[in-house]
């Protein structure tokens, strides 16, 4: 494996995943097409992962164990990046399972697919003991930044393979998303080619207690807000936001409020009445020190709501405006 270029990079981040990695790990070492070297940067675990990728990567010469100090899962993913040799690169998250055709499929269907940048699938919804039956599709092709843009779900992370030069053309991910950097990378990797989705159940994601944090909940909304607002600046011709010099709570205020200024037909697709109102709500859970802006925020579009007769939605955004008064 050493000498030649495998066909695959499969690319998995692992951070105190003790009770799942190893099933996770199998599920990948049994795939059906078996040319592939699996990446797995251990982010500085402190509980036993590291004996347990140790051992496993042992007993295969396809793993390449990288171990780090903790930088988190973006900085994870683009050590992985930098260290794949292979011309596709496969996700894969440490509590999931990988069916044993998934590679087979998807590398199929990329040497296939007129130009596709990243393809995924649906995935079936399990808990911490592998129950679970409900199935998640995905949109089947997203053609351009206008489609992905207002597009509700893209891709499932874990799901995905990916043209690993055109990963690297975009700039791998970026590390101010943490927590949305899937969106923002389908945002930006979307204009390089078509994002797909096979209908095929290819992995198991699982959900348990440690999958989200809850806590973080509101600051990735806000983020998601910020990611959406950005792609359609860019489909809109306007030039991108400074993420530099503003911060997150800072744009994603911006983009409340030209919600709220716009007319519909020049307005973000994806941020519509009710999601700008759980923003500027996030904001105020987050950083309260905002109140006063979410406040004039939410009342313009109370106003706003009630003008056009739309009476219950106006109620609820009074009552959140109400609900930070003091």
């Amino acid at each position: 494996m050493a000498d030649r270029e495998p066909s695959i990079s499969v690319i998995m981040p692992v951070f105190n995943a003790a009770r799942f990695v190893e099933a996770a790990i199998e599920s990948v070492l049994s795939q059906s097409f078996g040319d592939f070297e699996f990446i797995i940067v251990d982010d500085g675990s402190t509980d036993r992962t590291s004996e347990i990728l140790r051992r496993c990567a042992d007993r295969d010469p396809r793993i390449r164990l990288i171990a780090q100090s903790n930088t988190g899962v973006v900085g994870a993913l683009n050590r992985g990046l930098a260290e794949a040799r292979a011309p596709l690169l496969a996700r894969m998250d440490a509590d999931d399972l990988c069916r044993s055709d998934r590679f087979e499929v998807q590398q199929t269907y990329l040497s296939h697919s007129n130009g596709c940048s990243v393809v995924g699938s649906a995935v079936r919804l399990i808990d911490a003991e592998g129950r679970g039956e409900r199935v998640i599709h995905h949109p089947r092709r997203l053609e351009n930044l206008r489609q992905a843009v207002s597009a509700g779900r893209i891709l499932a992370h874990p799901t995905a393979m990916i043209r690993r030069d055109l990963l690297r053309r975009v700039g791998g991910y970026r590390e101010v998303f943490q927590g949305v950097e899937d969106t923002d990378l389908w945002l930006r990797l979307v204009s390089e080619g078509p994002i797909a989705n096979v209908e095929d159940v290819l992995l198991d994601y699982r959900m348990h207690s440690g999958k989200v944090t809850e806590g973080c909940a509101g600051l990735t909304r806000i983020k998601e807000s910020v990611v959406r607002g950005l792609a359609f600046d860019r489909l809109s011709g306007r030039p991108e936001s400074d993420l530099a010099g503003s911060s997150i709570v800072d744009l994603a205020l911006d983009y409340a409020t030209r919600s709220i200024d716009s007319e519909t037909s020049n307005s973000n697709p994806w941020m519509d009445d009710r999601r700008t109102r759980r923003i500027l709500r996030d904001i105020l859970q987050v950083e309260p020190s905002r109140g006063d802006p979410c406040r004039r925020l939410l009342s313009r579009l109370a106003t706003r709501q009630l003008r056009r007769l739309q009476l219950g939605e106006a109620a609820k955004t009074f009552f959140y405006r109400c609900r930070w008064d003091g």
